[in-house]
């Protein structure tokens, strides 16, 4: 690998859609640990989250290391790529096994659907969250919308499975990260780690979300500015020559960042809340 403004580029694009995928976790955490009992060590739940998160993400980047690596060195496997993809890739791997190779295929499309379990589980949660009218609708029918979403999307983008995947992993880092900004700053420095537990769901004291509102709105400002997409190249990325470089999600942290602070103060202020 060479150096200079393309390969740093390259790098930093490389690094937002591991972030955003491995961000993700953030939004949903809560759902899993929820019934953790209260003395639970705050150190031994970070370092199994991190040591899931971190296994599991090297696991499958040492391994598509070494499947690009193929891709390049070995003619069979650049053309298996060209003509299937990722898939093409995993084929040409298992093809000295034959028979079982093509079982191993097999369950892992198959597995496609447990990693998927943890996702739409948490997707009725997250869209409860939006609004207290939401909770009438059963979680089951967020499942179900979410699952004739994801399998829209699939279809859709079945020939170009690599940038569909990359594309929406990034999205995902320019919402989750201001998401994470807004929750640590308001636990830190706005309520110090202090909550009225019994408040949870009483929206007569619970703050109007202003502060919330404002600074996604920002953040999804300073993601348009810098996201390299196939779709879309901002004016920050293409300052980045030769070919611009994935900053969407360091935008969308920097404006949620500095909007949010000041509204949350304000809206502290004159709502009490």
């Amino acid at each position: 690998m060479g150096s200079g403004s393309a390969e740093a580029a390259g790098v930093m694009s490389f690094f937002a859609v591991v972030y955003g995928f491995i961000i993700g976790w953030a939004g949903c955490a809560a759902d899993y640990n929820v019934r953790m009992p209260r003395d639970t060590s705050r150190t031994k739940l970070s370092l199994s989250i991190w040591g899931g998160n971190f296994c599991g993400a090297v696991a499958t980047e040492v391994l598509g290391a070494a499947f690009m690596t193929a891709v390049a060195a070995d003619p069979a496997f650049a053309a298996a790529y060209d003509d299937r993809g990722i898939g093409g890739v995993l084929g040409q791997a298992l093809i000295p096994i034959h028979g079982f190779g093509k079982f191993l295929l097999v369950l892992l499309a198959l597995s496609i659907i447990g990693c998927n379990l943890v996702n739409i589980y948490s997707l009725a949660f997250m869209c409860q969250n939006f609004h207290p009218i939401m909770i009438r609708v059963p979680r089951f029918v967020w499942t179900l919308l979410g699952s004739a979403a994801y399998i829209a999307v699939a279809i859709a983008g079945e020939n170009s499975f690599a940038a569909v995947l990359e594309s929406f992993l990034s999205i995902i880092g320019y919402y989750t990260t201001p998401f994470l900004a807004c929750v640590a700053i308001e636990h830190f420095l706005f309520r110090k780690g202090k909550y009225p537990l019994e408040d949870w769901n009483n929206m007569d004291v619970l703050p109007y979300g202003i502060a919330g509102i404002a600074a996604l709105v920002m953040a999804f400002v300073g993601a348009v500015l810098a996201m390299d997409q196939e779709w879309y190249h901002g004016v920050v990325s293409r300052a980045v020559k030769p070919d611009g470089a994935e900053l969407g999600w360091i935008f969308s942290l920097i404006f949620s960042v500095v909007a949010f602070i000041p509204v949350r103060y304000l809206e502290k202020k004159y709502t009490g809340r």
